[in-house]
């Protein structure tokens, strides 16, 4: 299934480099929604200075709680991977130590 929209966001956070109060990238995450079989999925979008035009992404899991969660760890995942490469400078408001506070997939 390909998204072209993350839907109603539920959440968003505004990710700067350090010593900036720019905004770099920008996610959100979607409302999550069925698929036409039982199972849910989890829209997530990560927009940015570095990121794939905002190409929009999902995860999916048995119900909604577990379709978020996911969708949570694909953010961070992504937001890990950037950070990486942008040297470890990638900051949100909640902290200055780079924890950008989003879980990241194991």
């Amino acid at each position: 299934m390909e998204l072209t929209t993350v839907g109603q966001v539920i959440a968003s956070r505004r990710i700067r480099s350090e010593g900036s109060n720019e905004t770099a990238y920008l996610v959100k995450i979607g409302l999550p929604q069925q698929f036409p079989s039982m199972d849910y999925y989890c829209p997530v979008q990560v927009s940015g200075e570095r990121e794939d035009n905002g190409k929009v992404m999902y995860s999916a899991g048995i119900d909604s709680v577990q379709a978020l969660q996911l969708g949570m760890k694909l953010a961070g995942g992504i937001l890990f991977g950037l950070n990486q490469t942008c040297g470890g400078k990638l900051r949100w408001e909640g902290d200055e130590n780079g924890d950008l506070g989003l879980p990241i997939p194991i």
